[in-house]
């Protein structure tokens, strides 16, 4: 929805900015919590082949600890599983699942860390029965990504890694792995990788939540807001907004327990929970339609730790591009674990634009 501003004088610039804390109108499935200390990058140039067990491209564990989760970023080339079925995509096949395997080299063997069954996200469609290089998913599906998504973040916090530097890993193509049916299968793909860290960051006990019976009766337990200013540049009547607030993960109602899923609207006016759908934001909100066309549960998953926070897989906190002006969002430098941090930048035909 498109909303229409029109400024007289650049003090009203000022009076027209809403705040709003956005009740999810269904349960939401419970959020995994995750531990974690960021994104270490493990290779640089890590390539897939689709027609064969990939080789010379193995990569070490960038320090010793324990890992949650892996994100690739997409960086050349393409792979095909069936060249007169399918266009090319970058994980797999283009409308098909994606063949990807993560691996671990050692001495016991080829194992696949990721994706698994509890993935976040993930359905694993088939497995191989037998594979003597040791893949064994054949085909998976995301809600998140597809096989051309630039990146792909792959995260279970219930099936942890413990890892060190010695420690072998390489990226597979599922059937190029196994051999299986490669004589219509085509390309490679080479991604940069990188492994997620874990040594305990955030608490469950560390995120706030509140229970919306209490807080519509008696307003106890408020999600506070920490600070909130907004200045008018007088050189070019551009708006910037600074908005600190409490970082929230799921909230409870009605005895279920926390299970409902909590989000902040930033826009330029009143969310209305009755006639305003999440998924349709302004267009100078924090938050792009483009980013909320998945199943409804998926918008309420919030990540524990800094470096996943406004990511596509993790919608509570989404990624700040709205069509109009420009927003960031990010985890407190001071107390990360309880207060996220909008700014927001608008120049004056940003604001007519909204």
């Amino acid at each position: 929805k498109k909303q229409r501003l029109l400024f007289n004088k650049v003090p009203m610039l000022l009076c027209v900015f809403k705040l709003a804390v956005c009740l999810a109108i269904a349960v939401a499935n419970a959020q995994t919590q995750l531990e974690n200390s960021g994104w270490q990058l493990a290779s640089s140039h890590a390539c897939m082949s689709a027609t064969g067990f990939a080789t010379g491209f193995n990569f070490n564990a960038p320090y010793d600890g324990e890992i949650i989760g892996v994100k690739l970023v997409y960086t050349s080339g393409g792979v095909n599983n069936a060249v007169t079925a399918y266009q090319n995509g970058y994980w797999g096949s283009f409308n098909a699942a994606s063949t990807l395997n993560l691996m671990r080299h050692d001495t016991s063997g080829n194992t696949v860390l990721y994706p698994t069954s509890s993935t976040i996200g993930v359905t694993i469609i088939d497995e191989f029965q037998s594979c003597s290089n040791g893949c064994f998913v054949h085909n998976w599906r995301s809600d998140t990504y597809t096989s051309v998504s630039d990146e792909i973040i792959l995260m279970d916090e219930s099936s942890p890694y413990l890892v060190d530097e010695s420690s072998v890993f390489s990226i597979q193509h599922g059937e190029g792995c196994c051999g299986y049916t490669t004589s219509d299968n085509a390309g490679q793909t080479c991604a940069e990788v990188y492994f997620y860290y874990s040594p305990s960051v955030c608490n469950k006990s560390d995120i706030a939540t509140f229970d919306w019976n209490s807080l519509m009766v008696s307003g106890a337990a408020m999600p506070e807001v920490i600070e909130f200013n907004m200045t008018v540049s007088k050189s070019d009547l551009s708006l910037n907004i600074l908005a600190k607030l409490t970082y929230e993960g799921l909230s409870s109602a009605d005895e279920n327990g926390e299970v409902y899923g909590t989000t902040y609207v930033l826009d330029f006016e009143d969310f209305d929970a009755h006639a305003d759908s999440i998924a349709l934001p302004g267009t100078c909100q924090n938050r792009n339609g483009e980013d909320f066309t998945g199943a409804f549960d998926t918008f309420w998953r919030y990540a524990v730790g800094p470096d996943l926070v406004g990511t596509e897989l993790f919608l509570a906190y989404p990624p700040p591009n709205p069509v109009n002006g420009a927003w960031t969002v990010s985890m407190s430098e001071e107390d990360f674990c309880n207060t996220v941090v909008y700014e927001g930048h608008f120049s004056w035909n940003d604001l007519v634009a909204c």
